[in-house]
């Protein structure tokens, strides 16, 4: 019987050990066209082949995901010197187009698609730099010449939506919602590996579901080795942090570690470090530096900027030195004094941090700016750590919480925290602690990671909040609330507009409220918090709360106005809204809010204020058994904003 050259190939990649099919295809002629079914098109020269395969030449995804690893790897290693060649050129263009320098960013680029071969990486980082150095129009033109001589079998549809992706102004949410318009219509066997696929290239972070893993890889085969590699380190990652496949991880370990012998590329080391701490000794990260940090650890804050300036100079891929760069000028209490006067995605990135840390403007502006920064810079290593700050500031989803430690270095005291285990924690910081000696930040996850109820952290040369945040929490831990609760409550007093000071302390002393069921105090506390800073409770979690006055069918609070306050400023349900509205009424002995004597109340004007804003309005009215139809609700708030008129003088014109 005959058996086709694709067959083989097939039957090669599924039925042979990963060093047999590299005895093998070492053998191939390169110039025999078998060779396009084993390594793809791996190194196109021109845009015009980027993601062309020959007829017949796609061999198709295996069924067992470590196949289709060492699969992958085999092609990777082929290309070894390729690979890194472009590694070296990345990290010289990463950091002059973050920084701003974009004449080096163009040579860079410029080499990496002579030199080494064109890609969709790169094809996304000349959108973006003709976007940036030149303008939209020169980015567009760019675009509209690729489609017209590109041969390419998935490229059309990676390149428009690449391209949106690197405009300066892209509007976030119709871009999220036209790409799960698209991929929601693929339909028959590979449906949802073709959704996975385009997701991972194109909006990783907004999908909670990967598990096609093969496929992906198989697909991915139809791109550059550049390509490849980068989707395998994320593929890798991902796998590493699934907890439904966990019987992988032996095997996906030994791979990255194969990887990192091969390329000394950082991206994994996280996880190889993971997994086994005492290696940490065999490393350095040249761009991580730990008495940076213990600046800022010590609340040195002023000495922390200097150093973090010349750090985000030096790597402007770290993002954990934005962070701390950001945080020291809010600890200060001081106005924000960018690295640099030059307008480049350094100080974009560090402004937006700024400002949401500083609990200053709307968060939702943040978070579309935030957002939209991570999706244009998606393909450069920042990329996973500042979705780690949006994760963090805007998401209440735990799907990417262990990635999104993984993006930190290998070095950083908080890759500890990933560990379930407190003895895994221990030996992990017990290995850079010989690395870090006299480390204040070192000695400060020791005793962190000390489990003794007595414990102080009054030897530590931290700040004073610092000491009071972590005994807190480690009291909270412990399910000692009442402990607990004092320190939060000492800490709001004396946090004088510290800001992520005051918003650690009132969300954990919200939940620390709730798990006494002190109710009313939770409550109080939202209240009184948003009517200073309305941006500050902004990621306290009212779902549990509301549900637990749902079960107790509103018996176990106060109907006091702050009450539907409560419910009206924290998105809850309208029927549920009303509910707290009528309890107020009823306490008061009014069938109508418009009814409440405001001079002889002892009630804060303030929260009258907020009361008639957001939760007198038509959709409440509508559900009163005092309120007839739209026109007496119509009414009614015509009332309302006639009281407001008299008591808001600040937006009486509005």
């Amino acid at each position: 019987m005959n058996v086709s050259k694709k067959e083989s190939i097939y039957n090669l990649k599924n039925n042979c050990s990963f060093n047999e099919i590299c005895e093998i295809t070492d053998e191939v002629n390169p110039k025999s066209n078998i060779i396009n079914y084993i390594f793809g098109n791996p190194l196109p020269k021109s845009y015009e082949d980027l993601g062309f395969l020959k007829k017949n030449s796609y061999i198709g995804s295996s069924e067992n995901i470590l196949i289709e690893i060492n699969w992958t790897l085999n092609s990777i290693r082929k290309f070894k010197n390729e690979i890194l060649l472009f590694l070296e050129y990345r990290k010289i263009y990463e950091k002059a187009f973050l920084l701003g320098h974009y004449g080096i960013a163009d040579e860079y680029l410029t080499k990496i698609e002579t030199e080494i071969c064109n890609s969709l990486w790169s094809l996304e980082n000349r959108f973006m730099l003709l976007e940036v150095s030149q303008s939209p129009e020169a980015h567009k033109t760019f675009l509209s010449t690729f489609n017209l001589i590109n041969k390419g079998f998935f490229t059309p549809s990676f390149a428009y939506f690449l391209s949106i992706r690197s405009e300066k102004n892209f509007s976030v949410l119709k871009f999220n919602n036209d790409i799960q318009i698209q991929f929601s219509r693929f339909r028959g066997y590979y449906a949802e590996a073709n959704r996975q696929f385009y997701y991972l290239k194109l909006n990783c972070f907004e999908n909670f579901n990967y598990s096609e893993y093969s496929e992906i890889l198989a697909f991915d085969s139809y791109h550059s080795i550049i390509d490849r590699y980068l989707t395998l380190n994320k593929v890798l990652k991902l796998i590493s942090t699934d907890v439904n496949k966990k019987e992988y991880f032996p095997f996906i370990i030994s791979r990255i570690n194969y990887l990192i012998g091969k390329f000394d590329d950082d991206y994994l080391k996280s996880i190889f470090i993971v997994s086994f701490p005492d290696k940490l000794k065999d490393f350095n990260d040249e761009s991580f530096d730990l008495k940076t940090i213990d600046y800022y650890s010590s609340g040195l804050y002023s000495e922390a900027i200097d150093e973090l300036k010349l750090k985000l100079q030096l790597y402007p891929s770290r993002f954990e030195y934005y962070l701390l760069y950001a945080k020291s000028f809010v600890y200060l209490k001081k106005e924000l004094v960018l690295p640099t006067q030059k307008e480049c995605f350094q100080n974009l990135i560090i402004t937006e941090v700024y400002k949401q840390i500083g609990k200053n403007t709307n968060p939702q502006n943040s978070a579309t700016n935030i957002s939209r920064i991570s999706k244009n810079l998606e393909s450069l290593n920042i990329s996973d750590g500042l979705h780690s700050f949006y994760d963090t500031e805007f998401r209440k989803n735990n799907f990417w919480t262990n990635y999104n430690l993984l993006s930190l270095s290998f070095e950083n005291p908080l890759l500890s925290t990933i560990y379930d285990d407190v003895e895994q924690s221990k030996q992990l910081i017990d290995v850079l602690a010989l690395k870090s000696q006299n480390s204040i930040t070192i000695e400060y996850f020791i005793k962190k990671n000390n489990d003794d109820i007595n414990k102080t952290f009054d030897d530590l040369n931290i700040p004073e909040h610092a000491k009071k945040v972590e005994l807190a929490k480690f009291y909270q831990s412990k399910e000692l609330f009442e402990k607990a609760c004092v320190i939060w409550e000492e800490l709001i007093k004396e946090s004088n507009e510290i800001m992520p000071v005051l918003e650690t302390a009132i969300r954990n002393l919200f939940d620390c409220y709730l798990k006494l069921n002190e109710i009313d105090k939770a409550i109080s506390l939202f209240v009184n918090n948003y009517l200073i800073n309305q941006f500050i409770i902004q990621k306290i979690d009212c779902a549990e709360i509301q549900n637990v006055i749902r079960k107790n069918k509103f018996r176990n609070v106060s109907p006091s106005i702050d009450l539907p306050i409560f419910y009206s400023i924290s998105n809850a349900d309208e029927n549920e809204i009303h509910r707290t509205y009528e309890l107020f009424n009823d306490y008061l002995g009014l069938e109508k809010s418009s009814e409440i004597d405001i001079i002889n109340s002892q009630i804060d004007k303030n929260k009258f204020i907020i009361f008639f804003y957001h939760t007198c309005n038509p959709e409440v009215f509508k559900h009163s058994d005092y309120i007839n139809g739209t026109k007496e609700g119509l009414m009614e708030r015509i009332s309302i904003c006639r009281i407001l008129q008299s008591i808001d003088w600040k937006n009486r014109s509005n």
